[in-house]
């Protein structure tokens, strides 16, 4: 018989990375620039924390930018997974789904992430639309599962 892995999964949410800024909004979060970000990655790692959970809405897409402008081995020694949030109605459909989540690559300077989440419903585009969108992602490889 063997023994199950009884070892539990961490994960770090990223929402209160944010770029050294003034805007109010973002502007009490505690970690500010990648400078003091680096510090956090680096403390996970040593304890062999290899997952970040991040969005593309968290401080106005700060939180991305900031991941991916920390200094020294690059991201992908991480899991990484993210989200798209339907800001404006039917932002789930091909064209917005596909350009925000590009843009998490972009700013995150990752070729691909672990998880792919929708964050909300866009209840103005179709799911299967959305699902077809996704389905086209997945297979150029750009995320290993899709999130629920």
């Amino acid at each position: 018989m063997t023994k199950e892995n009884t070892t539990p999964r961490i994960i770090l949410g990223t929402q209160s990375f944010a770029l050294t800024t003034t805007n109010s909004k973002v502007s009490d979060f505690r970690v500010q620039g990648a400078e003091n970000v680096k510090p956090f990655l680096d403390c996970l790692e040593s304890f062999g924390v290899l997952e970040l959970d991040t969005a593309r809405v968290y401080c106005e897409g700060d939180t991305e930018t900031v991941l991916g402008q920390v200094k020294g081995e690059p991201l992908t020694r991480f899991e990484i997974s993210t989200k798209v949030y339907p800001l404006q109605p039917g932002d789930h459909a091909p064209g917005p789904l596909v350009r925000h989540f590009y843009r998490s690559l972009e700013e995150l300077k990752v070729p691909k992430v672990k998880i792919f989440y929708l964050h909300a419903p866009d209840f103005f585009t179709p799911f299967e639309v959305t699902l077809r969108a996704i389905d086209e992602l997945y297979r150029d490889g750009l995320f290993d599962e899709v999130g629920d």
